[in-house]
Formats: C-alpha cells, structure tokens, sequence
C-alpha cells in the first residue's frame, strides 16, 4: 500500500509532468486541449478535465474546479490565457471546456444542498417536518389511521421505535424526504417493499433498513452518485455503467443482498429510488 501511494505521488508531481510537456510538444495542445478532443463521452471527458485541472500546478487551474456558475465563463478565458490557447485553431475548445465546467460546479452544488439536508436535524417542533411524517404514514398506511404522535404503530412500516424521529439522527431531513419521494411517486414499489419487511422469512427491512440504504447512498454519493448522475450523456448509459458500479458498492459493503431489498435477480431499482433518483 505503502508503495503504491509513493508511486503515485512520484508519477503525479514528476512524471506527469515530464510526460505531459512531450505529448505537447508532440501534438501542439496542452493536456486540456487533448482531453477535450479525444473523449467523446461528455461523463468521461468532465471526469478528466477536473483532474486535470485539480492536478495541474497552476493556480488558476486548481481554483477552477471551485468556480461559482456565474465564474465559469471567465476561468475559460483565464485557462486558455494560462495555457496559450489559440481560439483560432481550436474553435471548440472553449464550449467543451465550459460544458465541462459547469458539469463540475453543478454535481458540486448539488452534493452540498444534500448535505445541508442531511445535517438538518427532524425537529417534532417543527409543522412542516411533522406534517412531512405524518404524511409518510398516510402514503404507506392509507387504510388505518394513526392513533397517535407516538405509537408503537410505527413500528408496523419498519420504524425502531414508537417516536420516529429517533431513526432519522444518522440522515437528518434527507432521510425523511427520500422515504417520502419514494412512497408519493412509486407506492407500488415502497406498499411491496413494506410488505416484504413483514414477511416471516425474508427478514425485515421498512424504514429503519430503507434509512441505512440512505446512509450508505449519502456517502456513495459524494464521490460517485451524483457525479453519475449529472455526467453521464444519457439515462441509458446511467442505467448500464452506473447502476452496475452501484450494484458492485452495495454487495461489496454488505448492504444488500440477492432476494432483500433488490429483487431476487440482484436488480437495483428499489435503491435508486429510494435515494430519489
């Protein structure tokens, strides 16, 4: 382990950059202006560009990837003054690196308002939260009215205890709102699911086994999910190489397993949507 992380940091501050000033002098474009022309695949391409940039020893070029959307403009001027970039003989380098960019700014955005809902705590003194639960049971338990606040009644859609919002201190407000998305517009699916969690043998999962999903998808997605999701061309291309990669973290930590909560064919639909995707 130890090796590798020293070959690493050896290519990345020597090599590299060794390597890099020959494939210029070679080609005639930078690292940037290459990326750009051989990556066709905008997921695959953004990916590049902000290590390239985060790699980069330049100033300019590391603060990039921190632009604001409204600044991402001016830091494609400001790179292709760095670089030398002629805008003549590379007409298309700037729109590409500017998609590129606020790719990279809006995956980034994104992740911190998830976060800023994961660190809001549920709050039983606050209408809007309560009235977010009490509508979680109604979508789950349309035919038995709750008798009250706190009951043990909860425990029936998977919750660990008579007041709920003991289960939400692990994913705060972000727990509660994906159990909610996921009950309003797939209720099929969370009715199924639901009733699984109360079937002899296959176990139990409900909301308590749904907010660990959520857990492990919140962390999942500061360095992969959303970047996913916001990089990849398409819906298809998500659907074959990201729920895949997806499908390999969960098994691989455990969380799921063949005939739980993804289906007796290791399929994934129930955890995306979980996660309001």
């Amino acid at each position: 382990m130890i090796i590798i992380h020293l070959w690493n940091y050896i290519y990345r501050h020597v090599f590299r950059f060794w390597l890099k000033w020959i494939l210029r002098q070679i080609t005639g474009k930078c690292e940037l202006q290459r990326i750009c022309d051989g990556s066709k695949k905008s997921a695959e391409r953004t990916l590049k560009i902000e290590y390239s940039l985060e790699s980069s020893k330049s100033k300019v070029l590391q603060s990039a990837v921190h632009a604001s959307e409204d600044e991402v403009k001016k830091y494609v001027a400001l790179i292709m003054k760095e670089k030398k970039i002629n805008i003549q003989k590379d007409t298309g380098f700037a729109l590409k690196l500017q998609m590129c960019l606020l790719q990279i700014t809006g995956y980034k955005k994104l992740y911190l308002d998830v976060e800023d809902l994961r660190k809001c705590p549920y709050n039983s003194n606050n209408k809007e939260h309560e009235k977010q639960l009490i509508e979680l049971w109604n979508l789950l338990m349309p035919h038995e009215k709750l008798k009250a606040r706190i009951t043990k009644q909860w425990c029936d859609i998977g919750f660990q205890g008579d007041d709920p919002k003991t289960d939400f201190r692990g994913m705060g407000m972000l727990g509660l709102v994906n159990l909610l998305y996921f009950s309003k517009h797939y209720p099929h699916e969370a009715r199924q699911i639901l009733t699984r969690s109360n079937h002899p043998t296959l176990g139990s999962l409900g909301a308590w086994h749904a907010l660990r999903v959520h857990r492990f998808l919140g962390q999942l997605s500061t360095v992969l999910a959303l970047t996913l999701i916001l990089l990849c061309n398409s819906w298809d291309q998500f659907d074959r190489d990201g729920l895949q990669l997806i499908k390999k973290w969960c098994f691989k930590n455990s969380l799921l397993q063949p005939g739980s909560l993804c289906g007796t064919n290791g399929s994934l639909p129930s955890v995306l949507l979980l996660f309001g995707v």
